[in-house]
């Protein structure tokens, strides 16, 4: 019995660190996208700056 309990004990926490991977994946992807929406936001947002700045001299 005492073999099945840690068996099961074991099991169960690989699960948990299954469940941990898998979120830390998905985060990771989120921050992917994030980062890139964020890059696009901030180069257009230069951009409009340089044009802005020398479209009056």
């Amino acid at each position: 019995m005492l073999l099945e309990e840690i068996i099961l004990d074991m099991k169960s926490n690989l699960e948990d660190q299954n469940q941990k991977v898998k979120l830390s994946e998905d985060l990771r992807s989120k921050l992917k996208a994030s980062n890139e929406t964020l890059n696009n936001s901030i180069f257009n947002l230069n951009c409009d700056i340089f044009e802005e700045l020398y479209s009056k001299k």
